[in-house]
């Protein structure tokens, strides 16, 4: 399984680069959301965890993307924000979880395994 982290805060994707690293999972981390396109081009990806609140474009701004270009990925989505409106957004566009942040290295490590072919 390949996995395509997105997250604007280098500090959130050094942990999970610490995570997924402990357990041997193949990943990629990406800082820039709007690099996102050149990365899908050269790798095939299984999942793609990304936050919703990013700078550039936000997380469900690139799922509704993903999904008009045919893009066909399993998204798992990640907020920091309690909004249930938004996390129903993150659903209708795709999204096959949406979890809470901060999120403990079990959680993301069980949801991945949930994934995993």
């Amino acid at each position: 399984m390949k996995i395509l982290f997105i997250d604007d805060d280098i500090n959130i994707l050094k942990s999970y680069k610490r995570i997924i690293t402990s357990s041997e999972i193949d990943a990629d981390f990406v800082d820039n959301p709007s690099n996102f396109y050149e990365y899908l081009n050269s790798d095939n990806y299984d999942l793609v965890i990304m936050d919703i609140a990013m700078k550039d474009i936000n997380g469900l701004d690139l799922l509704s993307e993903m999904k008009d270009k045919g893009i066909d990925l399993n998204v798992i989505l990640l907020t920091g924000l309690k909004d249930t409106a938004i996390q129903q957004i993150g659903k209708e566009l795709g999204a096959i979880e949406i979890l809470e942040k901060p999120i403990s290295r079990e959680m993301l490590l069980k949801t991945i395994n949930k994934y995993r072919e």
